[in-house]
């Protein structure tokens, strides 16, 4: 559905004005339309309303066209579209005029769904900028995006600008760090949100079905296409086709995308037709695209078509400062894996978290989690249970006896106090120790003997908490 909107129309012809208004109404969305007579408005008429959108019939005259523009000044937010005749040419003088102040233009006749759908982009765009003042938090999968750090912030800002065009977009960033999350972010604050979304990772396709696959094929076309398949470019027509990991495309493939890039057309195998195609194109990729380019394993002309507009996706050891955001989302997001009594993350473990460099980034931090929230011993995950060194411990370091045994003695005691919901003496029984011989231990370890041991625990298994 198309957000409301105003639209006024300065028309020439009697024709013009039923063929709008009979269109518009057709459309059955919110559009609110008023009509003046062209020879009334160049008179210098003022409309006491904001529109959002002013569609001029332009005729041949280039003076009449540049007067009705001059008493469009006060109608700064509002924008142009001319409708005018195929036949005054490229060279003719009302061209220039046109292309200099007007959004785009509309052949006579007009066709319906194209002037639905210009206006459709137009109050849409308009939307997303009221949308972006009001609600600056982006969201993504229903929840807002949450961060202290610098570069995901301006990621965000950019994300909102490149999803009010059309450009394609090229986003590159290390494995696991969230491209597509970025792709989906932009395809849902674009005017394209009602359409598809197809995400095609390019390396995970045979090389010998490529060609089908992204163009679809006709009946017959080969042994056993017993009927005509609609390939990913033209399935995904008024939406926002994803290529991930454009980098692994063969170079032979990458030749029928740049023409499909160039044209909007496909050509399905076994055809002859040339089949429009109104596709956003968003790449992403983890390689270094102008070394691939260097060293003639990607073509250049395809680079620079893809790469009009480039977002760059911070890895995670870039942002540590929001490791415990995203730590806690992710024990939220996978709460039915829980056990009944766990809590959280242990600041020990959330040290090792800050102190590893998280090569698989994001994808690698919720398959850690994962795994420690389920196989944990103890109401919070521990070092142990992410299968992360300790802080300041080298990979080089010789292995201590004395270091382990101090370690897991810690450990177990902080384990079996929690277990005894910090009472010192069931925890004593339960070790097999004397309360004095336990003091001593607690007091050796610094270990807290109250239940406030501080840990990354979350507000909702709290209830009795107050959020700081």
């Amino acid at each position: 559905m198309i957000p409301s909107g105003h639209v006024l129309l300065v028309y020439q012809s009697d024709r013009i004005r039923d063929s709008v208004a009979d269109q518009l109404r057709q459309c059955k969305e919110n559009i609110f339309l008023d009509v003046v007579e062209i020879s009334i408005y160049r008179h210098g008429l003022k409309k006491n309303k904001d529109y959002d959108i002013v569609l001029i019939e332009t005729g041949l005259n280039e003076n009449i066209f540049i007067k009705i523009l001059n008493s469009l000044e006060d109608l700064e937010y509002a924008t142009l579209i001319a409708i005018t005749n195929e036949d005054h040419g490229e060279a003719a003088p009302i061209t220039k005029v046109i292309t200099d102040n007007c959004y785009t233009h509309i052949f006579i006749p007009i066709d319906t769904k194209d002037i639905t759908y210009i206006i459709g982009h137009i109050l849409w765009e308009k939307y997303n900028r009221l949308q972006l003042n009001s609600h600056p938090r982006m969201l993504v999968k229903g929840q807002p995006v949450e961060s202290a750090n610098p570069e995901i912030h301006r990621l965000t800002n950019s994300i909102y600008k490149v999803a009010m065009v059309n450009t394609p977009v090229l986003i590159t960033g290390e494995t696991g760090t969230g491209k597509e999350v970025a792709a989906r972010a932009i395809h849902h604050y674009s005017t394209r949100r009602n359409g598809p979304f197809t995400a095609v990772n390019c390396g995970a396709i045979p090389h010998e079905l490529m060609q089908s696959v992204f163009f679809g094929y006709e009946k017959g076309s080969f042994t056993g296409a017993w009927k005509r398949h609609i390939g990913y470019i033209e399935s995904t027509c008024r939406g926002t086709l994803f290529l991930d990991e454009i980098g692994d495309l063969p170079v032979d493939m990458q030749v029928c995308l740049l023409r499909f890039l160039e044209s909007n057309t496909v050509q399905r195998l076994g055809g002859n037709e040339d089949i429009y195609v109104d596709v956003r194109v968003i790449t992403a990729t983890h390689i270094n695209l102008e070394e691939a380019v260097a060293n003639k394993t990607f073509r250049d002309d395809l680079y620079y078509r893809i790469n009009v507009l480039h977002l760059k996706v911070p890895s995670l050891r870039e942002r540590l400062e929001d490791l415990p955001t995203l730590a806690n989302s992710i024990l939220d997001r996978h709460m039915n894996e829980q056990a009944e009594n766990f809590v959280g993350i242990s600041e020990e473990a959330m040290e090792c978290m800050r102190n590893y460099h998280w090569p698989g980034n994001i994808r690698e931090l919720i398959n850690r989690l994962r795994r420690a929230m389920i196989l944990c011993k103890s109401e919070t995950i521990r070092p142990e249970d992410l299968a992360l060194p300790y802080p300041n411990e080298s990979k080089h370091e010789p292995l201590n006896i004395d270091k382990i045994r101090k370690r897991a003695e810690k450990h177990t005691i902080e384990t079996t106090l929690i277990r005894c919901n910090y009472n010192v003496s069931c925890a004593a029984r339960q070790l097999g120790i004397s309360r004095v011989t336990l003091y001593r231990l607690l007091d050796k370890h610094c270990i807290n003997r109250k239940k406030d041991t501080p840990s990354y625990k979350r507000q909702h298994l709290q209830p009795n908490s107050k959020p700081s």
